[in-house]
């Protein structure tokens, strides 16, 4: 997988989140939360979590994330 583009989206509480799209070997592109876990003291496998299932193109996906989380800001 291919880091495409990266987001973030800040909490009411101050805490901050990031997400990305990726692009995956097989053409496709999913939505994942880079960082679900921060905070907890348990060992995951996975520091990421998919949130989406597969687009044929990065305008869908970003469609989709968008639709999820309005406000998502682009991550520099």
């Amino acid at each position: 997988m291919v880091v495409i583009k990266r987001y973030k989206r800040s909490h009411p509480t101050g805490g901050i989140s990031h997400y990305s799209i990726r692009h995956r070997f097989g053409r496709v592109y999913q939505v994942f939360h880079d960082d679900p876990y921060i905070g907890i003291s348990q060992p995951y496998e996975f520091d990421y979590r998919v949130l989406s299932g597969h687009f044929g193109d990065l305008v869908s996906a970003e469609a989709e994330l968008r639709r999820m989380y309005p406000d998502i800001e682009n991550d520099i």
